[in-house]
């Protein structure tokens, strides 16, 4: 499956119980995704941290892979009911909403910077759809077409001053430009 195939399926999306808190619904898929690496992540994590005498934890990612880092974030040390773990800042690149309401509310429970870049006309952070039911979690950091400004938008994360001015005009190539650097190809060609 391709991306505009993806896109597509969160037309439709299913979503499921997210059993950390009350009335917490996540996407399926990327729930579903997110407990395939689970067990791993948090092995090392725990496995990493007492190994640092000042360790930070830093969690991001991109489209799915942000999705993820949401999860893995609420996972890790969103409230009391998570396992605790410090988060100290999430920063996802092109991430599509995961949950609901509540499960952004959990989400937002922690005390750590969570930012949340979307670029222009990406696709992505408009699906699944928030007449869904679906609801962004973090603060919304908007960068123009050329990647050369950007905008903090407000706190509700569904500020229609920032991407959701194009939820009707979009572009795949603005989901894989973030940052100036193309996110097609060898990455490590960029590094």
């Amino acid at each position: 499956d391709g991306l505009e195939d993806w896109l597509y399926n969160l037309q439709f999306p299913k979503d499921s119980v997210y059993p950390k808190c009350d009335g917490c619904k996540v996407e399926e898929g990327f729930h579903k995704s997110w407990v395939s690496l689970q067990d791993g992540v948090v092995a090392e994590v725990k496995r990493l941290l007492p190994l640092q005498q000042s360790p930070k934890l830093f969690i991001t990612g991109h489209s799915l892979g942000a999705a993820q880092a949401a999860l893995c974030a609420a996972e890790l040390g969103a409230s009391s009911h998570s396992l605790g773990i410090p988060v100290d800042a999430v920063y996802t690149y092109g991430q599509p909403r995961v949950g609901n309401s509540a499960f952004a509310s959990f989400y937002m429970g922690g005390s750590r910077v969570s930012y949340r870049l979307t670029h222009h006309r990406d696709p992505v952070p408009h699906v699944p759809l928030q007449s869904m039911g679906f609801q962004h979690v973090g603060t919304e950091v908007f960068y123009d077409e050329d990647n050369d400004s950007y905008k903090v938008c407000d706190g509700s994360g569904e500020d229609s001053s920032c991407s959701n001015q194009y939820w009707a005009e979009t572009s795949i190539s603005d989901h894989l430009s973030y940052l100036h650097p193309p996110l097609t190809g060898e990455i490590s060609r960029l590094c």
